[in-house]
């Protein structure tokens, strides 16, 4: 039953692939493999909070099963829970440290936490391991055009104004950057 809800699931057919996966789970109540597609299913279906209690429980089952605790952190983010977010991507760093998604997932998480610091840690390491072509976008990007941090204020323009750059695999985040972030929130306060 596992392998039919997979290929339903792969031909976007979520509710025979969730019947395929229940029927498997009846047979193995253990089976950690089927309860995490189960999840995915459920998120698709966004039934989030059916999502998130099996998901769980397949964890219980197999704490080492890093494709449900990406999905419990997808879960998580969805249903605005941004530290239980973070820590099942930590987990996932954890069981391996190089996981660019884990990593992609936290530059947005810790964005949105305000832990601006951490965020850049983490798009650094997605620089790092990131295949040779995206590592060139991304370089490009901030060069040239920048990123959105502290809820999406642009920091970095064409005109180079030195609020971010990007030096030696570094990040560095020029210390004047809060003041600025205080003006630019002032004036949206004010109607600007």
């Amino acid at each position: 039953y596992i392998a039919l809800g997979d290929i339903y699931g792969m031909y976007g057919k979520p509710k025979e692939a969730i019947q395929a996966y229940e029927k498997a789970i009846s047979y193995e109540q253990s089976n950690a493999d089927a309860m995490s597609m189960l999840g995915l299913m459920f998120f698709k279906e966004g039934r989030l909070n059916e999502s998130s209690e099996i998901t769980r429980k397949a964890i219980e089952l197999q704490p080492g099963l890093m494709k449900a605790q990406s999905l419990l952190g997808l879960i998580y983010f969805k249903l605005g829970r941004f530290q239980d977010a973070i820590d099942a991507n930590l987990k996932v760093l954890s069981m391996r440290p190089s996981d660019i998604g884990a990593h992609r997932n936290l530059v947005i998480l810790y964005e949105k936490v305000g832990s601006r610091d951490k965020a850049i840690k983490h798009l650094e390491t997605v620089i790092q391991y990131a295949p040779p072509q995206e590592k060139r976008q991304l370089e490009h990007l901030i060069a040239k055009r920048g990123v959105f941090f502290n809820h999406g204020y642009y920091v970095r323009n064409n005109s180079r104004d030195g609020m971010l750059t990007f030096h030696d695999g570094k990040l560095i985040v020029n210390p004047y950057f809060d003041e600025v972030l205080k003006y630019m929130d002032h004036r949206r306060d004010d109607g600007d």
